[in-house]
């Protein structure tokens, strides 16, 4: 029995291919959003949203603009994105993927903005006391917010199972990390998440 955790990734290019490699017997994808993972794992348990507990929360929105040069590339991207219909010879999964690369720049370009590292620069005092965890797009960003507030961080370069057990429990009230703790992280006593 192979159990795959978060296999709603199924659907995107790179994950696929990986899971393609895999031959099980019996295979268990597990996702709390699983999208159209039903086309890999035939069978799928799911809860009906009545019997799912989530605490109270509010979502608050920050808007910041692009720099000059950020914005540009955002919109030679969008360009570049509404060409692709017009692409000759070429099939619709070549052109969905080719569709998919630029929007992913295009994401990737306001991820990894400098004004957006700014925003949250200039958020963070009024949740430091706060149990939050900040989770940014890039390692850069993550360790920039880190040493800025002299927060503890957690990510693929600096795996600290002790301080993320911290955090956990509590006993340290910011972590900052990346995109990876989004999924699969458990922390029911958070009052924040940026």
């Amino acid at each position: 029995l192979l159990i795959l955790d978060e296999c709603h990734h199924y659907e995107s290019p790179k994950w696929s291919a990986v899971y393609d490699l895999i031959h099980g017997q019996y295979m268990l994808g597990l996702s709390a959003t699983p999208g159209q993972s039903k086309q890999r794992f035939k069978k799928m348990l799911t809860v009906p949203w009545d019997d799912v507990s989530l605490p109270e929360h509010r979502f608050v929105y920050h808007t910041f603009s692009l720099e000059p040069q950020a914005k540009n590339k955002y919109y030679e991207l969008t360009e570049k994105l509404k060409g692709v219909d017009s692409i000759p010879d070429i099939t619709e999964k070549e052109r969905e993927h080719i569709a998919l690369m630029i929007a992913m720049e295009r994401r990737r370009v306001v991820h990894t903005s400098e004004n957006r590292l700014q925003e949250i620069v200039e958020l963070l005092p009024s949740i430091l006391g706060d149990h939050s965890l900040i989770v940014t797009e890039t390692i850069d960003q993550a360790d920039k917010i880190a040493d800025i507030f002299a927060l503890p961080v957690y990510h693929s370069k600096r795996k600290d199972e002790g301080i993320l057990e911290a955090f956990r429990e509590g006993d340290i009230d910011v972590l900052v990390s990346v995109k990876m703790l989004k999924e699969g992280f458990n922390a029911p006593s958070l009052d924040t998440i940026v």
